[in-house]
């Protein structure tokens, strides 16, 4: 059952016939995967994750809009994203993400 694979070990791997260390690592290591997006999914609930992915949705819109009154552009100089605004992405991503998969 569902329940039995996300309490899987490397003990029940080997009775599985699942032998090679490296194997059980990835396998395990999914399982892990598995667990915690299980546990997302009861803790977090469709309006919690919409809220959040909105509100990381404004920061990205308020930190382009004061770097856009900062740096003019030129046409000439490409500049680096700032690391503020990139994490801000990644943020976004994973908020998205976490949506999508619920």
């Amino acid at each position: 059952t569902g329940e039995n694979l996300l309490c899987l070990s490397s003990h029940d791997l080997e009775k599985l016939g699942v032998t090679c260390i490296g194997h059980q690592e990835l396998i395990l290591e999914a399982v892990e995967k598995l667990c915690a997006l299980n546990y997302d999914l009861k803790t977090d609930s469709l309006c919690t994750l919409t809220e959040k992915l909105k509100g990381i949705c404004q920061t990205l819109q308020t930190l382009i809009l004061s770097h856009r009154k900062v740096n003019t552009y030129d046409g000439t100089v490409v500049q680096r994203p700032p690391s503020d605004l990139l994490i801000c992405i990644i943020e976004l991503v994973s908020a998205a993400r976490c949506l999508f998969s619920w």
